[in-house]
Parts: C-alpha cells; structure tokens; sequence
C-alpha cells in the first residue's frame, strides 16, 4: 500500500506519495497548515489508499531536536487524532526544503512558481530518502 509523506510548514504543508510498489516518490499536492488541514488529509485517503503517513522532521545537522522539530510532532500529533490506527513515521528531513529549492532553480522555475511547488518536491524529496533507506526503492 502506498505512503503519503508530509513536509510541515507553518503555512504549508507539502504532501507527496508513493506509488502502491513503494518504489516512487511523487509530488502530490500542498495542503495549508490550518483548521482544515485534517479534513483535506481525510480526503487525501478516500482519494488514494494509503497505510503510512511519513512525516519529516526538521533536525539539526547534529541529529538533535530543535524549535522547528516541533512543528513535526504536533503535525504527527494531529494526524494520530484524525486517523487513528494509521502508521506515522518522523523523518530526518534535513535540508530538504534547501534542496528543493536548489532543484527548482537550476530548472530556472520562476520566484512565484517556485513558492507554488517548493513544499510538495521537499515531501517528495522526504519519501525519496525513506524509500532509498529502508530498501523500498529498488531504482535508487
């Protein structure tokens, strides 16, 4: 079954999915970091079958907990109160944001279009390293 994986924000919240092989990892959407933010992931699930929520982890390059880190457990704290029972898993998201960014310039995608996919390419980035790591992703 597949994973969604969540890049939090305070604002937005990017989300990228895997396919049901868990061997890619896609883009998917945005979602804003807001009341709605449960009733929109509950609607992610009728859309897409899903088992596991991955959510990233913004850590110091130390591995140790920092301020931004606790956006990461409310996030998880609110996704185990809208659907409980569900796998949630906390991920080393280190310099994902960073890096999507880095993407998106050399790709010379504009300033506007940048803030509009920024978010769901450091969630794929995010499930990337998950499936990579865990072995899921056979492709690399």
């Amino acid at each position: 079954m597949r994973i969604i994986a969540l890049d939090p924000g305070t604002v937005r919240i990017g989300v990228a999915m895997s396919d049901e092989a868990r061997t890619i990892a896609s883009p998917l959407s945005m979602i804003l970091n807001n009341e709605r933010f449960e009733k929109e992931l509950l609607k992610l699930k009728e859309g897409y079958e899903f088992s596991t929520v991955l959510i990233g982890n913004p850590l110091n390059m130390d591995g140790t907990k920092n301020p931004k880190s606790t956006w990461a457990d409310e996030l998880k704290f609110r996704v185990e109160k809208a659907m409980p029972g569900m796998e949630i898993i906390l991920w080393d998201e280190r310099l994902s944001s960073a890096e999507a960014e880095e993407i998106l310039l050399s790709a010379n995608v504009s300033r506007k279009k940048r803030k509009e996919v920024r978010d769901k390419i450091a969630a794929a980035l995010i499930l990337k390293s998950y499936l990579d790591k865990t072995g899921r992703n056979k492709n690399g």
